[in-house]
C-alpha cells in the first residue's frame, strides 16, 4: 500500500487515535494497525479508510487509482482534493465531511 506524503507525514507524527477515541464531532482518525485491518477486510481494493465518523456510520479515505479524499459510500465526488484539505474538513466540523 502506497500512502500519500502528507498521510505519512502526519502518521510519522501520530498514530491516529488509541482505543478508537474520538472527536467532539465524534470522527476518529485510525491507527495505522486499523486502516490495515479495514483494507484487508474491505471490498472495494481502491478504497482506503482512514477515519470514520459516528462510530462507523460512514468511512472516510482515499482510492489508490484517483486523487482526493471520498466517503466511502460516494466515491464519484471527492470531499477534498488532498489528504491535508480533508483533515482541515474534519477539524473545521465542516458540512461536506458528513
Amino acid at each position: 500500500m502506497v500512502f500519500p506524503p502528507a498521510f505519512l507525514a502526519l502518521y510519522t507524527q501520530a498514530n491516529g487515535f488509541k482505543n478508537r477515541d474520538w472527536t467532539e464531532e465524534m470522527f476518529s482518525f485510525w491507527p495505522i494497525e486499523l486502516i490495515v485491518e479495514e483494507y484487508l477486510q474491505g471490498t472495494d481494493p481502491n478504497f482506503v479508510g482512514f477515519c470514520d465518523y459516528l462510530f462507523n456510520s460512514h468511512t472516510i479515505g482515499f482510492l489508490k487509482n484517483f486523487e482526493g479524499i471520498f466517503k466511502h459510500y460516494d466515491l464519484t465526488k471527492p470531499i477534498a482534493l488532498s489528504f491535508e484539505e480533508g483533515v482541515e474538513l474534519i477539524n473545521g466540523n465542516s458540512d461536506l465531511i458528513y
